[in-house]
């Protein structure tokens, strides 16, 4: 059976001598991260070159389109003669965190210096991928100053009661609010904006569990006008983190934008704290985002057998935020974050996830049916207990909720 991976992510406190030795380990870390990518991309340049005039000649030799049989031939014998574009960070690239060739890395765990070169493959392999799938926004990776995150794998770290001890770096203080279940398989110490420093631990929980059945079946889709609605008469309106902090954020902006620094002057005091202060809020909204997403995602995969979901529907380009309500709304409707969550949570229940393209208009009108059906039962008992005893505010409520129902048309 497939193993069932978990992230433990909790908040760190590292001190003074530490937070400075993880500041500089993170430039140090983004040195083999440009030697390498440099490397890769003056490999891949100069087999395009060459690549480019074989296919040609093939081209002409055959006098019509190779087939992706014979292009593949030519790519595996241009890269025999002369040497292809690096596919993979073994052998190849370790040259780049060689401890005996690079004395300024003696200081620091072997294997997290290897893990650099893991996270850049998966980033060039990521942007290949999106390549050849036509996405004209796909970028090659770029080069960074410092790195953010330092992960260690079997060796390098040492964990005490709340305590996390770093080969090279120090200590830091870990605010457990949950323990830590399965086998520990990585380490990854990560600075966020805001002054935050996260530690992650990544386990091995086991075998995933099988399909459990006997708590029903649900159907999420996404109407127009809410982020979602189910089978079971369920729906859930946009998400309203980033409209309530729509008017500090604007208070924060203008006042960064009132602190420009002088040409060739460094940032004042003031515009520091407000930076500061902007990105937190950010990264607040972007926390209770996350946490609503967890939970609703459990809720299905906690409560049902199977949960039948539709794809995200296509998201048109947010624009003028500060005018349109609806772009408000949709700065908060993270589809396919929800879908991940939802993915990994049915994992975790043992429930049966399936994913379709569209629902079909049939489909799509005896889901409302359905809900339309389960919502109306206690409705009614609502609408004899107010006229029972009527109260304005509640006649209003149930006003609403009954134009509602109206509105919902078939397709």
């Amino acid at each position: 059976m497939d193993k069932m991976m978990r992230t433990y992510r909790y908040r760190a406190y590292p001190n003074r001598k530490t937070e400075d030795a993880l500041w500089r380990a993170f430039e140090d870390y983004a040195k083999p991260w440009c030697n390498a990518l440099a490397e890769r991309h003056r490999r891949s340049d100069a087999f395009q070159r060459v690549l480019e005039p074989a296919l040609e000649a093939e081209r002409d030799a055959q006098g019509r389109e190779l087939t992706e049989r014979e292009s593949k031939a030519v790519v595996h014998r241009i890269g025999q003669v002369h040497g292809g574009p690096i596919t993979t960070y073994k052998g190849q690239q370790y040259q780049h965190v060689r401890k005996r060739e690079h004395p300024e890395f003696s200081r620091y765990d072997a294997q997290s210096l290897q893990q650099v070169l893991v996270e850049l493959d998966g980033s060039w392999k990521s942007w290949q991928a999106l390549k050849q799938r036509g996405d004209a926004t796909a970028q090659r990776p770029g080069q960074k100053h410092k790195l953010h995150w330092v992960t260690y794998r079997q060796t390098g770290w040492r964990l005490e009661g709340n305590k996390l001890y770093l080969r090279g770096l120090g200590a830091l203080r870990l605010r457990l609010h949950r323990p830590i279940e399965g086998r520990i398989c990585t380490v990854t110490i990560t600075h966020r904006p805001g002054r935050r420093w996260y530690v992650s631990f990544a386990c091995d929980r086991g075998a995933a569990p099988g399909l459990v059945k006997g708590r029903g079946a649900v159907h999420i889709w996404f109407p127009e006008g809410l982020f979602l609605r189910d089978s079971d008469g369920g729906q859930l309106d946009y998400p309203a983190w980033y409209v309530k902090e729509i008017k500090t954020l604007r208070r924060l902006s203008r006042s960064l934008s009132r602190k420009q620094p002088a040409p060739g002057e460094p940032p004042s005091r003031r515009r520091r704290e407000v930076l500061h202060t902007l990105r937190k809020t950010h990264q607040r909204i972007a926390n209770r985002r996350e946490h609503d997403l967890w939970h609703l995602a459990g809720y299905y995969a906690e409560g049902y057998s199977r949960v039948t979901v539709a794809s995200r529907p296509v998201k048109k380009s947010i624009r003028y935020t500060l005018d349109s309500k609806k772009a408000r709304a949709l700065c908060d409707a993270s589809y396919g974050r929800f879908l991940t969550m939802l993915g990994q949570k049915c994992r975790e229940f043992g429930t049966e996830l399936l994913v379709k393209e569209t629902l079909s208009c049939l489909e799509r009108n005896e889901y409302n049916e359905v809900a339309a059906i389960k919502e109306i039962k206690p409705l009614l008992w609502r609408t004899r207990r107010s006229l029972k005893h009527p109260q304005a505010g509640r006649l209003q409520s149930l006003a609403s909720r009954y134009e509602r129902l109206a509105n919902t048309r078939p397709c």
